[in-house]
């Protein structure tokens, strides 16, 4: 029985090779496969026969001797999450119990969309990639790219359920499940968490960035802890060096964006930062991960009211919006302190001041009331 599974294997590994140089370049190419390396040799055949299947949009795979319908079902979730390209494969999936003897596993792929209808959502996928990857640095570290591409996805963002803008989206694909594909946030801006973290990997893909898209559970003292979808991803600071990981979150810092200010507060978490609100419960990739120190490392911690007005001011306030951090401290003293920084810019620049405070990060989002301005 080995030697037929590991024969199986070996068909399965020449199989995926081929069909990976076959695929169309939207959806295979230059994909950082996370969770295939964190497998063990016996299982990235499994994971290679499914991502086969998957590209040639076949109706079914046999995974030999996985032992159950249970550990296949993670395998293809897995796939899945390491091919954002794959947009027409449903998150459904049916298969056959395990042979008595073989542990064999038959897995039933179900498919959202028709071909025609996911090759034009692709190219749409792509040209929209194209414009935005344009104004990235692809000569900068890791660490700088993947910044700047959270970025500029993040400036056009809609958390939503209710799927991508109608007329944006191909004929074929349904519109109830589209919120939690890539192409929902590419194409249509409108996504929940599992889509603006695909089209974040699909987008760090293009520019050679390592990441991976892991799910678990997340909340804080606002909202319960529910089911979460997040990126971990490569922020290296040196051409070249090893790869550094850290905890990225586009769809809380999406969710805590003021007009005109991109969060930050959840990119380049370490894993004590992120587990404190954050916990993974993906079977796949799961690094240890550290800090990118994002307000550190651009000057934009205060300690005081008096330190908040001069960064105020070499940020073009009150013109422009921005961030800063606050010392360490408890929730009410963040509470406390981020009324005192809004009461003093305030009475510095004479204009209404608003803010909004992430207490997890002890971030304050500044931006100037629209009443300042004509309209």
């Amino acid at each position: 029985m080995f030697a037929a599974c590991t024969d199986g294997l070996r068909c399965g590994w020449a199989a995926a090779r081929t069909a990976r140089n076959a695929c169309t370049p939207a959806v295979a190419s230059c994909a950082y496969l996370a969770h295939r390396q964190a497998l063990n040799q016996r299982e990235r055949g499994l994971y290679d026969l499914i991502d086969t299947a998957l590209a040639r949009r076949e109706p079914s795979t046999v995974l030999p001797g996985v032992g159950s319908f249970a550990r296949a079902a993670e395998l293809y979730h897995l796939v899945c999450h390491d091919r954002p390209g794959y947009i027409y494969a449903s998150r459904t999936i049916c298969g056959s119990d395990p042979g008595p003897t073989s542990g064999d596993v038959r897995l039933d792929f179900v498919y959202r969309m028709e071909p025609e209808a996911a090759a034009r959502a692709l190219r749409k996928m792509e040209r929209r990639a194209t414009r935005l990857l344009r104004r990235v640095d692809r000569t900068a570290p890791a660490g700088v790219i993947a910044l700047q591409v959270h970025d500029l996805l993040l400036r056009d963002f809609t958390y939503t359920h209710q799927g991508a803008v109608p007329h944006e989206m191909p004929d074929g694909a349904d519109d109830a499940d589209d919120c939690h594909f890539a192409h929902a946030a590419l194409i249509g801006h409108s996504a929940v968490c599992d889509g603006w973290s695909l089209a974040y990997k699909y987008l760090l893909d293009r520019v050679g960035v390592a990441s991976a898209v892991v799910w678990g559970q997340a909340g804080d003292a606002e909202s319960p802890a529910g089911n979460h979808v997040w990126n971990v991803v490569d922020i290296a600071d040196k051409l070249g060096g090893y790869h550094r990981w850290s905890h990225v979150d586009v769809t809380w810092d999406g969710t805590c964006s003021a007009p005109g200010v991109v969060s930050h507060g959840n990119f380049g978490l370490n894993g004590r930062q992120a587990a404190a609100t954050h916990t993974v419960e993906s079977p796949g990739f799961d690094p240890v991960c550290v800090a990118a120190d994002y307000y550190r490392a651009h000057g934009l911690q205060v300690r005081c009211a008096s330190q908040a007005v001069e960064l105020a001011r070499r940020l073009g306030y009150p013109n422009a919006g921005f961030e800063l951090q606050l010392p360490c401290c408890g929730d009410a003293d963040a509470q406390a302190q981020c009324q005192a920084v809004a009461k003093r810019l305030s009475r510095e620049f004479r204009v209404p001041v608003r803010t909004r405070l992430i207490p997890e990060s002890r971030v304050v989002l500044v931006f100037p009331s629209p009443r300042v301005f004509k309209i």
